[in-house]
């Protein structure tokens, strides 16, 4: 891990806790804890979009209703900063887990690139390529499945005027079986 790196995260809460009070006085004990253990700021990632990621902290200055959200998991969340802290603490002692702080103030993106600590969250882009893409081979199957019935229904009407009825049919039985047992 690069030590500079590391060094700006600190200079970066340095500047968070000079410039913003959080509402919740243990939000920023855990911040200033963050910024004086040598080790543990090298799981800490300066991303977005954490929510319902597992590591995953909000901390907002800006949202009274949600100024600190942890994600313990996936599908577990709580607004306590004590358990936060003590889960990264925890993950020190056994070198497991990283965690992953999203900052809400006015700018935060820009302040986070100005620091150079900003790290794109490959876990949300992953998530995000995985739901286009699953909308948009529905939406190719529709297509497929669209073009299929027009291309029977063409290849019927092209039976009934030679007098193909034994063919008609099979298109007929082959056309409800794509249609789900519907015809139109």
């Amino acid at each position: 891990m690069d030590k500079h790196i590391n060094q700006r995260k600190r200079e970066f809460i340095h500047w968070l806790l000079a410039n913003y009070d959080h509402p919740q006085p243990s939000v920023n004990f855990f911040l200033e804890y963050l910024m004086t253990q040598p080790n543990y700021i090298e799981r800490i990632h300066f991303t977005d979009n954490v929510a319902s990621m597992a590591g995953g902290i909000v901390i907002s200055y800006e949202d009274s209703d949600h100024s600190f959200v942890y994600y313990k998991t996936e599908e577990t969340s709580c607004s306590d900063p004590e358990l936060a802290f003590h889960d990264v603490r925890l993950s020190q002692l056994t070198q497991q887990g990283d965690y992953y702080l999203q900052i809400d103030i006015p700018n935060s993106h820009l302040m986070l690139y100005q620091f150079d600590i900003y790290e794109e969250n490959t876990q949300y882009l992953k998530a995000q390529l995985a739901m286009f893409s699953l909308h948009y081979q529905n939406e190719l199957d529709t297509l497929s499945l669209r073009g299929k019935a027009y291309y029977l229904k063409d290849e019927i009407d092209r039976a009934l005027e030679n007098s193909e009825f034994d063919r008609v049919q099979n298109l007929q039985s082959e056309l409800e079986i794509l249609e789900g047992g519907h015809s139109d």
